[in-house]
């Protein structure tokens, strides 16, 4: 028998005593106790791949797998990741009191985190995501007064987000995304000025976001998209001036946008909105968004013209207004188009279901030849399509369906070589269908029924495999 066994169970039941007391009356830890901690913690797991064959007596336990040890021989980090352990995280764990960080992503360890963490004190940083961990976020985690971050990412938690999470001062970062989390944000979160980073997404909490979000003067990313939000955003929240990223999307929120947000809001990067119950203008004050990368604002109730100066930021590189009832009726109502030719990063633009009319401004075809989506459809666009649209040369998605366009195709179409799906269904095309379009060789979804050309061209198109729907204006082939 192994010499170290009957030391292993004596202070198995050691640390069982231990782990059951009162972290007020918790005897003081030793490098010892360290190591028994961490093999009852193994004790408990399954590990298919043996990445934890290092931990035995071999060696000392600051040189086993993962494990890290401050200069006195105290384990500071447990970094275990994408090792697919499976088993619960032992309570023994809460005797590691010195650990500044753990780090156990991307495994399959089950069940709760122990209500005992509380007695990692020093605790900077708890990375648990990617598991299948459940039960309730326990209270006493708010009592780890040290904690900088928290990603519980991916899991399968439930219950409420700990009323008391206010008290965690020290607080720079927490992630609860994709989990089954309920009840309404803690107006407590407002005392944290630490905050940087907020990620509540793809849960289910309900209510509005509190007015005291307002107070979170550090706050740069926050995502709460797809929730069950409701009400209008606090005015507090547009005074957030170190924000760069606003996921906010389908939720059930409402209300409109000051016109004055991109100015109190100068550094935003990606701002996301798509799928709630906004209304209103956009702000022409987006013209001041010098770093913005990303907009969406689409499923939204947004009317009136889409601003002149738009294109002012030089990084825009997605731009999705569609499903609003935004209006073009003068020509200078598409003066947006010429502000984005500026933007050489634009890949997508999706300006569909809405209420656009007039005529396609020429400046369409000088946006970015990097753009590689353009959604035009279900809008009152009249006139013919520019015959410089061949400039665009790395659209692999056009799509203009349910318009009013008319004139012929122009041949130069047949230079957007990387095109996947080419949309022209239920417009006023007539004329020739141009040859240059057998030169499509990606091309493998073509739409052009319900136009008033009535060639088939199946017979001019030389893909190796037919397109995926109708090619012919008004023939099926």
């Amino acid at each position: 028998m192994n010499l170290i066994t009957p030391f292993i169970i004596f202070f198995f039941f050691f640390f069982f005593f231990l782990c059951n007391s009162s972290p007020s009356h918790s005897p003081e830890t030793t490098a010892s106790t360290d190591q028994l901690a961490l093999l009852h913690f193994k004790s408990l797991l399954t590990d298919p791949t043996n990445s934890l064959s290092s931990w035995n007596s071999s060696l000392h336990f600051c040189q086993w797998q993962g494990v890290n040890c401050s200069i006195t021989g105290r384990v500071t980090r447990l970094r275990l990741i994408s090792l697919q352990l499976t088993g619960p995280i032992s309570p023994s764990i809460c005797n590691l009191t010195f650990l500044e960080s753990l780090a156990l992503s991307d495994n399959n360890l089950i069940g709760a985190i122990p209500a005992e963490i509380d007695r990692l004190s020093n605790l900077v940083n708890l990375t648990l995501k990617l598991n299948y961990l459940a039960g309730e976020i326990p209270a006493s985690i708010v009592r780890c007064s040290n904690l900088q971050f928290v990603n519980l990412r991916s899991n399968l938690f439930t219950g409420e987000i700990p009323r008391e999470i206010g008290f965690m001062s020290n607080l720079q970062g927490i992630n609860l995304w994709g989990n089954n989390i309920t009840g309404t944000i803690p107006v407590s979160m407002g005392n944290i000025s630490s905050l940087k980073f907020i990620d509540f997404g793809e849960n289910m909490l309900v209510g509005s976001i509190p007015e005291s979000i307002g107070r979170l003067a550090n706050l740069q990313i926050l995502q709460m998209d797809r929730n069950k939000f409701t009400g209008e955003l606090p005015l507090s929240f547009f005074n957030l001036s170190s924000l760069s990223d606003v996921y906010l999307g389908f939720n059930n929120l409402e209300g409109t946008l000051p016109s004055s947000m991109f100015v109190t809001l100068p550094y935003i990067e990606h701002f996301l909105l798509s799928s709630n119950h906004f209304h209103g203008s956009i702000p022409a004050s987006v013209s001041n968004a010098s770093y913005l990368i990303e907009l969406d604002l689409s499923g939204n109730g947004f009317s009136g013209i889409i601003p002149s100066k738009l294109g002012n930021s030089q990084y825009l590189w997605w731009v999705v207004i569609s499903s609003n009832q935004l209006e073009a009726n003068e020509a200078s109502d598409w003066d947006f188009m010429e502000s984005l030719t500026n933007c050489s990063y634009l890949a997508t633009l999706e300006l569909f279901d809405n209420k656009l009319g007039g005529v396609l401004p020429t400046s369409l075809a000088n946006l970015s030849a990097g753009i590689t989506a353009l959604l035009i459809s279900q809008n009152q666009i009249t006139g013919n399509l520019p015959a410089e649209i061949g400039n665009l040369v790395n659209l692999t998605t056009f799509e203009a369906y349910d318009n009013l366009l008319t004139g012929s195709l122009p041949p130069s179409i047949g230079r957007l070589k990387s095109l996947h799906r080419l949309s022209f269904q239920g417009n006023k095309f007539n004329g020739q269908i141009p040859d240059s379009l057998s030169n499509l060789f990606e091309l493998n979804q073509l739409y052009l029924q319900n136009n008033m050309c009535v060639e088939n061209i199946s017979s001019r198109m030389r893909k190796p495999k037919p397109p995926s729907s109708s090619s012919a204006c008004s023939v099926r082939d």
